[in-house]
């Protein structure tokens, strides 16, 4: 049996842009890459441009999933 390590790292927004953005340049177009991930062209541009968030399939690509975090901002008694 082989061991596997998981890399539980945390990215943000800025690190998933510019894996996504490696991984468009590996496709050569955002339009290849939008249609190899079975994105819209048009949705891949918002996702670039920040206007939407990534789909499932387009952080699966780069290797990433969703989650939500959440901090604590204080507490008071």
């Amino acid at each position: 049996m082989s061991s596997v390590e998981i890399d539980n790292r945390l990215y943000d927004m800025a690190d998933v842009f510019r894996m996504l953005q490696l991984a468009i340049s590996d496709s050569g177009s955002i339009a290849a890459f939008a249609d190899g991930v079975g994105v819209s062209r048009q949705f891949a541009h918002q996702v670039m441009n920040a206007q939407r968030p990534p789909s499932r399939s387009m952080l699966s690509t780069i290797g990433l999933r969703r989650v939500e975090r959440f901090q604590v901002i204080g507490v008071t008694k």
